[in-house]
């Protein structure tokens, strides 16, 4: 269910067009690569699906290792579907490749199906 998710958003951005992308700046809550930043991604993880705790803790960590601007993508994804959908216009087709190796490498990594 949630690969079907993450290749309809995909569908989504392509569909809506590429163009020069404007960086979504990350929630001022949490600075860009901290223990708090982490700690939002799993927040909004485990909001999502509760059950996840074990692959939300792995998928935090490894998001580390990744862009900036992907973590508050993916963040924003999880926490704000409307401001998400605004800016899924706007993710540039190397964002987009950027989230499909996260999605993959970190699904094998972590034991999670999409």
């Amino acid at each position: 269910m949630r690969m079907v998710l993450v290749v309809a958003t995909a569908v989504g951005m392509l569909a809506g067009g590429l163009g020069a992308a404007e960086a979504a700046k990350p929630a001022a809550s949490y600075p860009p690569g901290t223990p708090q930043e982490e700690a939002a991604y799993y927040n909004a993880c485990i909001k999502i699906n509760p059950a996840l705790k074990t692959g939300c803790d792995c998928r935090a960590k490894a998001a580390m290792k990744y862009s900036p601007q992907l973590r508050s993508d993916i963040i924003l994804s999880m926490t704000n579907d409307a401001k998400f959908r605004a800016r899924s216009l706007k993710i540039t087709h190397e964002e987009h490749d950027e989230w499909a190796v996260f999605s993959g490498d970190t699904a094998k990594q972590c034991g999670i199906d999409n």
